[in-house]
């Protein structure tokens, strides 16, 4: 659940955070070292804002007790209901060591008032461990 306390329309840009809890429902990924063991906790900020059909985003906080997370977004309107995306997102430790860096493509397309499409596909960049990986994801955003 994403909470915006500040909305472009009142305040001339959106400030939003959305607390997030991660786990793994197998163990198959951890196994195949894909995946972290256990539990994670972020709760990251976003600052968003448009300038007609372009729009930026910044993503930054802390993931778990030894790591943050960041990122910025940029996107372009390709219709209403469209919008193109590219997506560089980092994880680091408190002490900005063992920096992994990810570049995404992504698209948002409007399916309703109420939900969104999100796509996306991604490399990445830097990784101290050298292990290089596609990524992917799909999904639909609900507003309510």
């Amino acid at each position: 659940m994403k909470w915006r306390f500040l909305d472009e329309k009142k305040s001339g840009f959106d400030v939003s955070m959305f607390p997030r809890v991660m786990f793994n429902i197998t163990q198959k990924s951890v196994r195949r070292d894909l995946a972290e063991d256990g539990t994670g906790f972020q709760i990251p900020f976003q600052v968003a804002k448009t300038f007609r059909r372009f729009h930026a985003d910044a993503e930054f906080g802390p993931l778990g007790r030894s790591e943050w997370i960041y990122g910025i977004v940029g996107g372009m309107e390709l219709a209403k209901t469209t919008m193109l995306m590219a997506d560089l997102h980092g994880t680091s430790c408190v002490n900005f060591t063992r920096d992994v860096l990810t570049v995404n493509i992504g698209l948002r397309h409007q399916l309703t008032e109420a939900r969104i499409l999100i796509a996306s596909i991604g490399h990445e960049l830097r990784d101290p461990d050298q292990a290089r990986f596609f990524i992917g994801s799909l999904g639909v955003q609900l507003l309510y």
